[in-house]
């Protein structure tokens, strides 16, 4: 695909497109908040190394999804399933104005709404590691491998997608129950259509039916 030259940078394009328009301040954690996890044990070795210093971000979303049947909606595709593989970091801008970036893969058990072109996607999110540091956006934490979800996407190229408005299109499943992010995240709390304990067998079904109508 031709693209001219000068346009914002993919990352940051697709972060924008997502609906993140702007990071509104950095939070550099407190001296009991640096050493309060000083060491973190690392699997593949005996010893122990220092864990990361965490910055925080405050970011403004343009999306405000007020119910699940608008949010399923405004999805090109709705589908459960896990983080598997290995994420992939980088920064996109350069020095005070560089924002880092991580892409997950997301291996599609299900799909609620839209048909997706493969079974492993990618999934496009702001964080990651920057400058010896890791970033992490409050109200929308970095996933992890393993991590089970249904996902509210919106397509952005070929196999790429990034979760619609943040926390409210991403939904965590622990032992066939679904959970909104805010009940895990107080930073997230509030934002988006809400669910909490409900089987993820009855949301897939109102997810679909949802998907049907819209």
């Amino acid at each position: 695909m031709h693209m001219p030259k000068r346009l914002v940078p993919i990352g940051a394009l697709v972060a924008l497109i997502a609906g993140l328009v702007g990071i509104n301040a950095l939070r550099h954690p407190t001296e009991q908040q640096k050493y309060q996890t000083k060491y973190a044990a690392v699997a593949t070795r005996s010893d122990k190394l220092p864990a990361p210093q965490v910055i925080h971000a405050d970011a403004s979303n343009a999306f405000d999804f007020k119910s699940f049947a608008s949010l399923t909606k405004a999805s090109d595709l709705v589908a459960y399933g896990q983080i598997v593989g290995t994420p992939k970091s980088y920064l996109v801008g350069s020095g005070p104005n560089a924002l880092p970036f991580t892409d997950f893969q997301f291996r599609i058990d299900s799909s609620l709404k839209g048909v997706p072109e493969a079974q492993t996607i990618v999934l496009h999110q702001t964080g990651g590691p920057f400058h010896g540091a890791i970033f992490v956006v409050d109200d929308d934490p970095l996933m992890k491998p393993q991590d089970r979800y249904v996902l509210f996407l919106r397509r952005y190229a070929p196999e790429h997608y990034f979760v619609l408005g943040g926390a409210q299109g991403r939904i965590v499943v622990t032992h066939g129950l679904v959970h909104s992010l805010g009940t895990m995240v107080p930073a997230a709390r509030g934002e988006g259509p809400q669910v909490d304990g409900v089987s993820l067998h009855d949301f897939e079904v109102a997810i679909a039916t949802y998907a049907e109508h819209s």
